[in-house]
C-alpha cells in the first residue's frame, strides 16, 4: 500500500490521521516543521502528502508546499485546515494542492480524499 506524509505541528490530528490511515493500509509517516517536512518527503517518497495550512513559527503550508515541489513537481498534496473559506480553498488549489480537506475530519472523508489525491495526475 502506498506511503503517506502528515505534516502537522499539532501532534494530535498527526495521530488522528495516522490511526485513520492505517487502519485503511497505508504507511504513515509524520512531520511537525518545513526542514523535517522535506526530510521524510526525500526519505520516504509519499504518494500523498496530508498538509496542514500553519505550522510553528509562522509557517505556512504553501512555504512546505513550495519546498516540496522544489523536490518533486508532481508532488500529490492535499491540505488539511479549519478554513473553510471559499477564497482559501481556490488559492491551495491554484498553488497546487490536488484537494483540501477540512477540519475536522472523518475516516471517511480521509479516505475519499486520500484516493481521489492518489487517482489524480
Amino acid at each position: 500500500m502506498e506511503t503517506i506524509l502528515v505534516v502537522d505541528d499539532s501532534a494530535l490530528p498527526r495521530k488522528l490521521l495516522r490511526r485513520m490511515l492505517e487502519i485503511e493500509g497505508y504507511t504513515v509517516v509524520e512531520a511537525n516543521t518545513l526542514p523535517t517536512a522535506v526530510a521524510q518527503f526525500r526519505a520516504a517518497r509519499p504518494a500523498v502528502v496530508l498538509l496542514d495550512l500553519m505550522l510553528e513559527d509562522d509557517v505556512s503550508g504553501l512555504d512546505v508546499l513550495a519546498a516540496l515541489r522544489a523536490q518533486d513537481d508532481a508532488v500529490r498534496v492535499v491540505f488539511a485546515t479549519a478554513d473553510t473559506e471559499d477564497a482559501t480553498r481556490r488559492v491551495l488549489l491554484a498553488a497546487g494542492a490536488c484537494g483540501v480537506l477540512a477540519k475536522p475530519f472523518s475516516a471517511a472523508q480521509v479516505t475519499a480524499t486520500v484516493g481521489a489525491a492518489l487517482a489524480s495526475q
